[in-house]
């Protein structure tokens, strides 16, 4: 019962998940299982309203809240359009940066329903561009009136599920890049290349095992993501690169309210050569997954890195809250909103053979200490709000928020 749980809780589909059994012990001893479930909002209409740094906090305190630096725009989302888990997302956004975006994931493909897959589209023009780090922040360049760099990307992917929990992929991405000629003459390193465009294709194999039994809560099971990433990148010559990266995850009910949660990230470069800075500032700590708490206003890329993160929650509350019905077909909004406390401890290590003069800190021990409070919405979204102090001393609140979907 609590595997079949775990499995339904995994679909990101309900809010609430509840299996209750009956004994009769008669002469055939029968099981009767009932099963409630509660549907989450799965239609997302939405205004667009996001900043164009890495992440609130850069926003908020390193640009002075400057509301010249955000986005806007329309966007939709349905995470189970026809009934099959099947995913569409649309956005149209202008200010800052003006981008369109649409992806599609279609689950349960073949005759034995073993593969999903999804197509991604994004094309995007930018007023600015990060063009070079400086003691591990990110500087930016603009133009007048202009746009100083255009980027078209699609993404393929094809995953095979092995069983519930186990699934392979293969990712195939390509992206065409041009940028102004001035951005070119600033920052020579930024396409490593005398042309003002630049064309990436990766392949990236994938293994993922989940069993958590919860996205926002775990309280047993692992996470264990592997990627193998082959990058080929062509300006005036062609390039390639190799890199593994593995995430790992472990969950642990301590106590009734208590529950410890260990993860581990790193990444490991076989090829040792120089990389444009334009996908330079895409590795490292300070993005998605990888973030140490404490350093929320630097990204220390490399190419290599480890980053382990150990906490401890205790839960404070929950409660559901019945919200009202908007559209006729879906169901009437429920949410369903729990509180922890959160003590957290972060290290990490980034290596950086090429810009390591300016990213002051790559090639050094990394440490911080957290604690604050974290809230989970539908079992689907996670919001963070933690005072953190790294080993620099530095201290102050820090918000993050990750989903599901």
């Amino acid at each position: 019962m609590e595997v079949a749980e775990a499995n339904i809780r995994r679909t990101g589909l309900f809010s609430e998940v509840n299996i209750q059994y009956v004994l009769d012990i008669g002469n055939r001893c029968n099981i009767e299982l009932t099963i409630h479930l509660v549907e989450n909002w799965l239609l997302f209409p939405t205004l667009v309203l996001e900043t164009i740094d890495r992440n609130f906090n850069v926003w908020w305190n390193e640009f002075d809240r400057d509301l010249r630096r955000l986005n806007y725009g329309l966007g939709v989302s349905h995470n189970n359009l026809t009934g099959i888990r099947d995913q569409l997302k649309l956005k149209f956004a202008a200010g800052y940066t003006e981008k369109v975006e649409g992806i599609y994931r279609r689950s349960y493909l073949g005759k034995r329903n073993k593969f999903d897959a999804f197509i991604e589209l994004r094309y995007a023009e930018n007023r600015e561009a990060a063009y070079r780090v400086e003691e591990s922040k990110l500087l930016f360049f603009s133009i007048p009136n202009g746009n100083v760099q255009r980027k078209s990307a699609i993404n393929l992917g094809l995953f095979y599920r092995k069983n519930r929990q186990l699934k392979w992929g293969l990712v195939h991405f390509f992206e065409h890049v041009k940028i102004d000629d001035t951005l070119n003459l600033v920052s020579p390193e930024y396409l490593l290349s005398e042309k003002n465009n630049q064309q990436r294709i990766q392949f990236e194999i994938i293994r993922n095992f989940n069993n958590l039994n919860h996205y926002v809560e775990p309280t047993h099971g692992w996470l264990v993501d592997i990627n193998s990433k082959c990058m080929m990148v062509k300006s005036d010559e062609l390039n390639v690169y190799w890199n593994l990266g593995i995430r790992v995850e472990k969950a642990l009910k301590l106590w009734r309210k208590t529950r410890y949660q260990s993860s581990f990230n790193g990444q490991i470069s076989f090829i040792r050569k120089k990389i444009p800075f334009n996908i330079y500032s895409e590795t490292g700590l300070g993005r998605g997954e990888t973030i140490i708490n404490g350093y929320e206003y630097y990204l220390i890329s490399g190419t290599d890195f480890v980053n382990f993160r150990q906490s401890i929650f205790y839960k404070l509350f929950d409660y559901n809250i019945d919200v009202i019905k908007l559209l006729k077909k879906e169901p009437k909004i429920k949410t369903y909103v729990s509180v922890e406390a959160v003590l957290r401890l972060g290290l990490a290590y980034v290596n950086d053979p090429y810009f390591y003069k300016a990213n002051t800190l790559a090639n050094q021990s990394l440490g911080s200490i957290s604690a604050g409070l974290q809230f989970g919405l539908n079992s689907i979204l996670k919001l963070e709000m933690n005072y953190s102090v790294n080993h620099l001393g530095e201290g102050g609140i820090f918000f993050s928020t990750s989903r599901l979907f």
